[in-house]
């Protein structure tokens, strides 16, 4: 497993990939731009949309269903967050963003 984006946003979160898998971990904090109250100690999980074309269509359903998110565009990459009916936060992200 390789560490990605070493020093990016001060390592919060952590990007560890092998092969085509990627896993980013964020580590719990205060001092947060998107967010609600943490549940459990979890922050949010995030998982990759293989191209821009699979994150757009992630966007079409969650709107034809009328689940309500937020994006956000973070340089490197564009994500979209949405919470569970548990309360906890999901990413979906991008790094096709050209």
């Amino acid at each position: 497993m390789e560490w990605i984006y070493q020093g990016q946003w001060d390592n919060n979160p952590y990007f560890l990939k092998k092969e085509d898998a990627l896993i980013a971990i964020f580590q719990k904090g205060n001092d947060r731009s998107i967010g609600q109250d943490f549940v459990s100690g979890i922050d949010h999980f995030a998982f990759r949309a293989e191209s821009r074309s699979d994150y757009e269509d992630v966007k079409a359903s969650l709107t034809s269903k009328g689940i309500n998110f937020e994006e956000q565009d973070h340089e490197i990459s564009i994500s979209l967050y949405v919470t569970d009916p548990d309360g906890i936060r999901v990413e979906v992200t991008t790094y096709e963003i050209g």
